[in-house]
């Protein structure tokens, strides 16, 4: 799966081990590159952050303040985000929001995954970039179960000014692919192949992938199988699929 930023070079192969998880042409043949989905996450956090801002102006509520205190003399942080960057591979979208905003990022190590907050702590790169101040910042990581069952506790509350204040959940991920196709399959047969961000559920999901798509894979291995005659390597996948992928090489 990691093929994304992988080169050739070898002479002769007898066995190709492939992580091809999402190698299934039923689902995107071609996803989106890691800087456009970062791209994709920036935007909507601006993007959801200035539609609070405007509805709170409209109902007369001062931005940072609460409808009993209008004044600015006690300012909160911007409706918090929450977002699910708790799998190898989603660093450059920590560094990339932590840019874009101005603001450090809180890693809440209580609901990670011991391995992952292990990964965290290696990552001596990330230093400039997170905070163990969860009161200092509106950008906190978390896991998928936790921001499940923060929208759980939060999804019946009212209009207004808990409306305004209510976090926003993003899960970057290439797993809700599969979602989408079991509920296509269902209506029409044909799994949507729109790779922009969606609300589901009151979480958005932004389709951000650690593996390849089915085009991705099918160049790679056209690039690393021999073309001069000699036998093709025995191809050994993580998938039912692909065999897909090698009629797409010959």
């Amino acid at each position: 799966g990691g093929s994304r930023h992988c080169s050739s070079g070898v002479d002769v192969l007898s066995r190709i081990y492939l992580d091809a998880t999402f190698c299934d042409p039923n689902f995107f043949v071609q996803f989106p590159t890691r800087r456009q989905s970062i791209q994709q996450v920036i935007e909507l956090i601006d993007r959801e952050r200035k539609r609070v801002r405007t509805k709170a102006q409209a109902a007369g509520i001062v931005p940072g303040t609460t409808a009993s205190s209008s004044s600015s003399s006690s300012p909160s942080l911007p409706p918090p985000v929450y977002i699910t960057l708790d799998m190898l591979g989603t660093e450059a979208m920590i560094i990339a929001i932590s840019r874009a905003f101005q603001v450090k990022i809180y890693v809440d190590r209580r609901n990670l995954r011991i391995n992952r907050c292990r990964e965290l702590d290696a990552m001596h790169f990330l230093e400039p970039y997170l905070t163990t101040d969860k009161s200092s910042t509106w950008v906190r990581i978390v896991s998928f179960d936790t921001l499940k069952a923060m929208y759980e506790l939060l999804k019946d509350a009212d209009d207004g000014d808990d409306e305004l204040h209510r976090p926003i959940f993003i899960r970057a991920t290439t797993m809700w692919i599969r979602q989408l196709y079991q509920k296509s399959v269902g209506v029409s047969m044909v799994p949507s192949h729109d790779a922009t961000p969606r609300l589901l559920n009151g979480i958005w999901h932004v389709l951000f992938s650690i593996h390849c798509s089915f085009g991705e894979m099918s160049q790679f291995i056209s690039e690393i199988v021999p073309d001069d005659g000699r036998p093709m390597p025995q191809i050994t996948a993580l998938c039912s699929d692909i065999a897909s992928v090698q009629k797409q090489t010959g």
